[in-house]
């Protein structure tokens, strides 16, 4: 073998050993000396219900209105996944468009977007804004009158004088 193999052959055995030496010269702590591992947390006692929403500030709710309970003051929205029950306050402000509206205003088959927060427990709407109503479709132009009849043009030699 030629001496420049032999170099390449030390020397790529000098590399594949350090990799190797680092892996071995690490401690290794036993299983019985390692720190026992925390105990979960427990959760308090007095956390609200789970809703199955995000528990942020203000919730975003699309859906469709399946019920409204105006004495109750509350709204039953259906979202894709979920039913809501959304309560409703003073300060709740149902729009449509640009234009306010009344709780009275809301019925079942309406689409809308509510934000709410849980308070309580109980997630409360501070905004519904209805889907502003479709425009009513203009009736469609008239279809143009058909062109007057002209005369068929005469063949070249034959017009009357």
């Amino acid at each position: 073998m030629s001496s420049r193999r032999i170099t390449l052959m030390v020397l790529s055995l000098l590399i594949a050993g350090s990799y190797l030496g680092t892996g071995w010269a690490q401690e290794v702590t036993p299983p019985a000396a390692q720190a026992p591992a925390p105990a979960p947390a427990e959760k308090p006692a007095d956390k609200a219900p789970d809703t199955g929403m995000k528990k942020t500030r203000s919730q975003r709710i699309s859906g469709i209105v399946t019920a409204v309970d105006a004495a109750g003051k509350t709204v039953t929205v259906k979202t894709k996944k979920q039913e809501v029950t959304l309560n409703l306050s003073e300060k709740t402000k149902v729009t449509s468009g640009k234009e306010k509206k009344d709780l009275a205003d809301l019925k079942a088959g309406d689409k809308v977007t509510a934000f709410a927060s849980d308070e309580g427990g109980k997630l409360t709407a501070k905004a519904i804004r209805m889907a502003a109503p479709k425009k009513s479709a203009a009736p469609a132009p008239a279809a143009p009158a058909p062109p007057a009849e002209q005369p068929a043009p005469s063949a070249p030699g034959t017009e009357a004088k």
